[in-house]
């Protein structure tokens, strides 16, 4: 059993036109399984995350733990390349100890209403680095891939430093850690 899998499904522009060349993140449903425990299936309500920003945050805790003011979340709904995300998310608490990873904490925001949140009890999963890493390049792949073989992003004002730093990091994390 793989203790934390994530993939991408239904990878699109917000708007959901291939055509699209304004959009800065892109958007689709996320598979995430941890520990055995489906956290984000096919079939979820949202179907709408913003992939390419909660993977930047993805690639940030390969080597940084997630605890304290976690702010938003790992998995965000919306957010663009600022980060800044609606209530909406998927949060974990994430901590390294030697080459290990443990995760514990996981929580599902599936609305603005935080009476509605899902908590995993008894959830906390220690994993081998590589496994955790592995999963998530594997997903940073995804990301470049459809950005790839989309169009060129038409960007403007500051939309577009915010872009170049956005993927300056992404791309220099990913290079990192796909080695």
């Amino acid at each position: 059993m793989s203790n934390f899998k994530i993939d991408i499904v239904d990878h699109r522009w917000i708007d959901n036109d291939p055509e699209n060349e304004t959009d800065e993140c892109s958007h689709g449903r996320f598979i995430l399984t941890i520990g055995g425990r489906e956290i984000l299936t096919r079939d979820d309500d949202i179907d709408d995350w913003t992939t390419s920003t909660s993977v930047l945050r993805l690639l940030r805790t390969i080597e940084n733990d997630f605890v304290g003011n976690r702010g938003s979340g790992i998995i965000l709904h919306c957010g663009m390349v600022q980060m800044i995300s609606c209530p909406i998310a998927i949060d974990w608490l994430l901590v390294h100890r030697d080459d290990k990873v443990i995760i514990s904490e996981i929580r599902k925001y599936p609305s603005a209403d935080d009476s509605k949140v899902i908590v995993f009890e008894a959830l906390e999963v220690e994993m081998d680095i590589f496994e955790y890493k592995s999963e998530i390049v594997k997903v940073a792949k995804q990301v470049k891939k459809f950005f790839s073989q989309s169009k060129p992003r038409k960007l403007t004002g500051v939309d577009v430093e915010c872009n170049l730093q956005f993927w300056n990091e992404f791309d220099g994390l990913l290079h990192k850690y796909a080695q």
